[in-house]
């Protein structure tokens, strides 16, 4: 409590009388007669015309009394604001000798800051801890203000003093929560000198609601152990039942609390007489509750334990509520839940735990407890969901000796491969097999031959044209071709291999160009982005963002046709298990940026560990295949995804290509959307085209990515009707047709039955051929062919309007109409004997030569 000086008080109450009498102040106050003055001006307070100046100057008396200190600032101020307030309410309040003191609309905020420096003096002076708050009180808009240079210094030196010097624990409280953060006491607070200070204050008389009144005040501070520990050495000695419950029911989240329970103090207490009898009918409730609480949880760790009913849990879990018990008893029995695949149990006793440990935030709570985020997450991958999925061992596939996992399968969706161990039919430690699918039903496996070695050997991913395997070899990457229907001796891709001390599983996209792959530098496995290089090399690898790799294991990296959706395993996430399997989705073309990872739940993922998942989607879009550990083994199951993780049924097209160069196939829709680009490696025979659902009731065009001087030649597929063969996808420089001197055809030039006119898609076909041609002096020739249907004067009259279409259009896109020669040949050269509709498609042709 601050006092104003006792003169100044006089004055003030003389102030409140209605003297209204003709103002000498102006006069004292110019002489510097400032008792006189204030006289004067206290006498005209009263008077109606001349208080805005009376008032005004009694501050400006204030003000010049600068070694009063702080009552008189603080006076000052009390009656500059009744003169400001008298002002606004009329403008015209400005008299004679208002105007002579200097009064004005711009000068009472001139006039506060001196008021206010004139008080800080004193309390920059005394460094009291009561001066200082009694002036932030009366000059809230000067405090941390520039105006007053010294103020942030002089109060952080006096609030600190204060708090170091302190005794009373309540003024030391008082000061961390009213300063704790601006004046950085926090800080101080968390060091050991704090410490030996708080401790010191406990010594004193350290009684149980001295100590309740801590953990409210200051939870989670360092010392609390030691403070516990004080309260439960005084407990021990006191040996009372009821002082102990009341003690468990205070600090539910202390470590001695658990230390009470773990030790089985309640039991012991019980058994002496008459402690019982001291409980009241709350206290009773808790300490049945611990002790049945204890007895389900010792059940639980027997191996002939029976399921819990979840409902007496969950009872038993409120009953027992804030007691350490409680928590424990829904510990054990969620893991048991677990365990033991009863999810719809686990989920509700998560439910139920969510709402009674909802306060988990807080410091000492997460001593214990997870916290809210925990509960909330927990539940959502709990969560049954709307099919009811169950998850099945491949049975044709796995075996009772060894393990089976990694399941890969090949691009036309027709083949799977996987991982062996400890098979009788094994030749090494880890061999690569495959397996024939029909639909989504596995045939007999056998070993991958020129894959399989006494070593360690796995077949990670296969190129959408067939032609390329990525293969893990004795903890390195390698890759090997497959010619003439049998895989090549793997090669080291040293360009990654020879940077890591071990690769593990890889995917490579379905163009080719990008791979994900895990590998292991350091201590734990992380996953890693390479791009294929012009050279066809592999570039720099670079870790993938910190939101998908963790201080844990991240593997088995599974990227989806699209490219953008990837399932990998980790232990790094709140999942079921050791390690779960999770959705990422790709954000940008960088490969750098993912969404944070989703936990598929509990269609997929179990308490046990699910990684070589790989998700292996079949062609049906909605079964997968995927491992799952038992115990030391593990086998591949097959799952039906639930309808929110199923991927487009696809059609795969086996399509012939020429490529000469390395080049790219882009496959669009008819709204001329890509689908798809795909990677074709030089001299492959055919290339594998993954056509998804959305697309099968349109037409869809493959073309090739080159430059100018090649000559493309697109195919146009209608989905609805696919023809019977299709023609061959070429990508070829004019210099090789030049020196070849062999026939080819545009796949796009195609007609209506018996039809000459040129189609849409031959015309853009068309228009590609012309600017290859364009730098090049050429002859060209093109003969048309049809099948033996109809006469054969009308086939030969349809192949010469046909191929004169042809070079009407081309003449109009800039080719000299004499390098073109145009003939006709009817029906008189078949390619293949006219016996079938797949001969008389393959025999109705346009065809081209360049000389």
């Amino acid at each position: 409590m601050r006092f104003i000086h006792s003169t100044l008080l006089l004055l003030l109450a003389l102030s409140q009388q209605v003297l209204c009498q003709t103002s000498q102040g102006l006069e004292h106050f110019n002489n510097k007669k400032y008792k006189k003055a204030w006289n004067a001006f206290v006498k005209d307070t009263g008077d109606v015309k001349e208080s805005a100046a009376a008032f005004y100057g009694l501050a400006k008396v204030c003000a010049q009394l600068r070694n009063k200190g702080l009552d008189t600032a603080v006076l000052g101020r009390y009656y500059l604001d009744r003169s400001e307030t008298v002002f606004k309410n009329n403008r015209k309040a400005i008299t004679k000798n208002g105007k002579a003191l200097g009064m004005s609309a711009s000068s009472f905020q001139v006039l506060r800051k001196t008021l206010a420096q004139n008080g800080w003096k004193e309390v920059e002076t005394r460094q009291k801890l009561a001066d200082f708050e009694f002036f932030c009180q009366h000059f809230p808009e000067y405090t941390n203000n520039k105006q007053i240079r010294s103020y942030k210094k002089i109060s952080e030196e006096i609030v600190n003093k204060t708090f170091y010097q302190s005794n009373d624990y309540d003024n030391v409280m008082y000061l961390l929560k009213t300063y704790g953060k601006s004046m950085g006491l926090k800080n101080s607070a968390t060091g050991p000198h704090w410490e030996d200070r708080i401790w010191q204050l406990f010594l004193d008389g350290p009684g149980i609601g001295k100590f309740n009144q801590f953990i409210r005040d200051y939870p989670g501070h360092p010392i609390l152990k030691e403070c516990n520990a004080a309260e439960y050495a005084a407990l021990s000695g006191e040996q009372s039942l009821r002082l102990t419950i009341q003690f468990i029911i205070a600090h539910p989240l202390g470590f001695f609390a658990k230390t009470v329970e773990e030790e089985r103090l309640l039991e012991q207490l019980s058994a002496i007489p008459g402690q019982k009898d001291s409980l009241n009918m709350e206290e009773k409730t808790i300490l049945e509750g611990i002790i049945a609480a204890r007895q389900i949880i010792s059940s639980l760790d027997t191996r002939s334990a029976e399921s819990p009913d979840t409902s007496v849990v969950i009872n038993l879990m409120k009953a027992t509520f804030p007691a350490y018990q409680s928590f424990t008893l829904f510990d054990g029995a969620f893991k048991w839940y677990k365990r033991k695949n009863k999810y719809d149990e686990a989920w509700s006793l998560v439910r139920a735990a969510g709402n009674l440990y909802r306060n988990t935030d807080t410091t000492c709570a997460k001593q214990i407890y997870p916290d809210s985020a925990w509960f909330i997450n927990m539940t959502r991958l709990l969560a049954p969901a709307p099919e009811k999925l169950v998850a099945k061992p491949v049975t044709q596939i796995n075996t009772v000796t060894g393990s089976e996992y990694l399941p890969v399968l090949s691009p036309d969706k027709g083949t799977l491969y996987f991982i062996g161990t400890g098979r009788s039919d094994g030749i090494g430690s880890e061999d690569p097999y495959e397996v024939p699918l029909n639909g989504v039903e596995p045939g007999t496996p056998r070993l991958v031959e020129g894959l399989a070695s006494p070593g360690h050997e796995a077949l990670l991913s296969i190129t959408a044209d067939g032609k390329e395997a990525f293969i893990f070899s004795e903890g390195k990457l390698h890759s090997s071709e497959k010619k003439d229907g049998k895989w090549q001796t793997p090669k080291r891709i040293s360009e990654i291999s020879d940077r890591f001390g071990w690769v593990g599983t890889a995917q490579v996209t379905n163009d080719g160009s990008v791979m994900l792959f895990e590998a292991k530098k350091g201590i734990s496995v992380d996953l890693y982005v390479s791009f294929r290089q012009n050279d066809g090399k592999w570039g720099e690898p670079v870790r993938l963002p910190d939101n998908i790799n963790t201080s844990y294991d991240d593997r088995s990296p599974s990227i989806l046709l699209d490219g953008k959706i990837m399932y990998y395993s980790t232990a790094g996430h709140l999942g079921l298990g050791g390690m779960d399997v999770f959705k990422t989705t790709r954000l940008d073309d960088s490969w750098m940026k993912w969404s944070d990872p989703v936990n598929l739940g509990r269609a997929i993922n179990t308490d046990g560990d699910e990684w070589g998942f790989n998700f292996a989607v079949a062609s049906d879009g909605k079964t997968a295949f995927f491992a799952k550990r038992t115990g030391n083994l593990q086998d591949l199951m097959m799952t039906e995804l639930p309808v929110s993780m199923r991927v487009a049924p696809v059609k795969m097209i086996n399509l012939p290509v020429k490529s000469v160069d390395v080049t790219f196939l882009e496959v669009r829709n008819s709204a001329g959307d890509l689908i798809q680009s795909i990677r074709v490696k030089p001299g492959s025979e055919e290339v594998l085209v993954s056509v998804p659902e959305e697309n099968w009731n349109e037409k869809i065009t493959i073309t090739p990515k080159t430059g100018d001087d090649v000559i493309t030649t697109p195919v146009t597929v209608d989905m609805k009707k696919p023809p019977a063969v299709l023609d061959t996808v070429m990508a070829v420089p004019v210099r090789s047709y030049i020196e070849n001197r062999e026939n080819f055809k545009i796949g796009a030039v195609q007609f209506d039955l018996a039809e000459s006119e040129l189609k849409a898609e031959a015309k853009v076909a068309l228009d590609k051929f012309c600017t290859a041609l364009a730098t090049q002096k050429v002859s060209i020739f093109i003969t048309g062919h049809t099948d033996d249907n109809g006469s054969e004067s009308d086939n030969q009259k349809l192949s010469e309007k046909r191929v004169a279409a042809v070079k009407s259009y081309m003449v109009s896109r800039g080719i000299p109409e004499k390098s073109i020669t145009a003939t006709g040949k009817g029906e008189t050269e078949p390619k293949v004997p006219n016996t079938s509709d797949r001969n008389r498609a393959i025999n109705r042709r346009v065809e081209f030569r360049l000389e």
